[in-house]
């Protein structure tokens, strides 16, 4: 089996809940990083979603949630969150185009 470090995702989830990452059939991702970095005018809220293959994004698979990242300020969260093939990141903002999601990790397979 191969490790293979990733890039994720990158780019400005919407202010709706939207699949960022979904793990490829046959591999499993281990989540290693997420930066949060918020470039907007105001302080923005973020929530992302551990999302089993099949579920919805819901309370029981958050693990981030509305976490108010601060106008100019960037946030890492280190973590070590495993993931099986179809499962996906899915996340949103409360102001669009204000916070960047940069997510890497290892897709196992």
């Amino acid at each position: 089996m191969a490790n293979i470090p990733k890039r994720l995702y990158t780019g400005q989830p919407t202010d709706t809940v939207s699949t960022l990452y979904t793990v490829p059939l046959n591999k499993k991702a281990i989540v290693k990083n997420i930066i949060l970095c918020n470039t907007g005018v105001s302080d923005t809220k973020v929530t992302l979603y551990f999302t089993p293959s099949g579920m919805e994004a819901a309370p029981d698979n958050c693990v981030v949630s509305n976490y108010m990242v601060t106008h100019g300020d960037t946030v890492v969260i280190d973590l070590a969150g495993v993931l099986e093939a179809g499962d996906m990141i899915k996340g949103l903002q409360d102001t669009g185009g204000a916070i960047t999601v940069y997510a890497s990790g290892i897709e196992v397979g």
